[in-house]
């Protein structure tokens, strides 16, 4: 799971946007917590912590503390390396973006929904 932030250099501005918006890392990190472990399949943050080596830091009742401890404390990609390049298939701007702007005001929707009832 990519977890983004911004560099001197680096991220991208999507539209409708007009600045960088790190609103990606909180849905990463709430990914990371909300989707736990149970007797079926594993979790995101086990997998995350197997993946990475770090199973020494995974507990059952982990919290933001636990995933943050996990995460590498710095990391970079160039801006004009080939991994930066943002990948969209869709040739119809308007398409594009009617599903980002649906994807994005149903994420908050999901964060508002979250903070408010405390999961």
């Amino acid at each position: 799971m990519r977890i983004l932030g911004e560099g001197s250099a680096g991220g991208n501005i999507t539209h409708p946007s007009a600045v960088r918006d790190p609103i990606d890392t909180v849905f990463a990190l709430l990914k990371l917590l909300s989707l736990r472990s149970t007797k079926e399949k594993l979790g995101l943050f086990e997998i995350w912590c197997k993946q990475s080596n770090q199973m020494g830091l995974f507990k059952e009742n982990f919290t933001l503390t636990d995933v943050l401890a996990s995460l590498p404390r710095y990391f970079t990609t160039g801006a004009y390396e080939k991994e930066a390049v943002m990948k969209i298939k869709s040739t119809d701007h308007s398409v594009f973006i009617y599903y980002y702007d649906f994807i994005h005001l149903f994420l908050l929707f999901i964060a508002f929904f979250l903070y408010l009832f405390r999961f």
